[in-house]
């Protein structure tokens, strides 16, 4: 019983925490599904089989037409057996991006949320968690040199919140913090790479 009183105590005491991180997420979502042309409501409820399977072959990065895996770590290049352009159009880029936020709001807050209860090992858990769905979908496709300053810019940080994890009621929004802030890293330096491409096609 009294371990019981302990969780539910932890638990009341987290809600304001978990509230006021959850609701910036959804104001940072909608900004940026008017960015996208897009809407809320298609984020959580909108499935697409076909389009789904493309994109899952792009998160492995995979062509999605003939299935070779892509020879480069940038996000825009050509499938070098049957000459697909990846992220060829800001459709392109908007669908993936896309795919993977409704990942994230799907799957990854709630799993945060959750493992963000269980002391050090749901942090460690939520990091290797967090680096199979939602970070390498972006970090294969971002040059090395990149790659290491964006994960070593970070590291502080997580280990800042490794700390502040084992603080009862505070702990509860480590982990979706964290999450929050290594998707928006990668996501940002993936698309800026996509950007500083089509800027230099455009030059040449």
């Amino acid at each position: 019983m009294e371990k019981m009183n302990l969780i539910f105590t932890s638990v009341v005491s987290a809600l304001p925490f978990i509230i006021i991180v959850v609701t910036f997420i959804v104001v940072r979502s909608v900004y940026l599904m008017k960015k996208r042309n897009t809407g809320l409501k298609d984020w959580l409820m909108k499935e697409d089989a076909a389009e789904d399977r493309r994109l899952t072959s792009i998160e492995k990065k995979k062509c999605p037409d003939c299935g070779t895996t892509f020879a480069e770590s940038v996000p825009v290049q050509k499938c070098r057996k049957c000459g697909y352009e990846l992220m060829r159009t800001h459709e392109d880029v908007d669908a993936y991006l896309n795919f993977m936020h409704k990942r994230y709001l799907r799957h990854v807050i709630p799993t945060c949320i959750f493992l963000s209860f269980i002391p050090i090992l749901g942090f460690i858990i939520g990091l290797l968690y967090l680096k199979t769905v939602i970070i390498n979908p972006f970090a294969q496709y971002i040059p090395f040199v990149r790659r290491f300053r964006t994960t070593w810019t970070l590291r502080m940080f997580v280990v800042f919140l490794a700390i502040f994890q084992i603080l009862p009621g505070f702990g509860a929004i480590s982990v979706p913090l964290v999450a929050y802030v290594k998707y928006w890293f990668f996501s940002s330096a993936y698309l800026e790479i996509i950007e500083g491409k089509r800027k230099d096609f455009a030059r040449s």
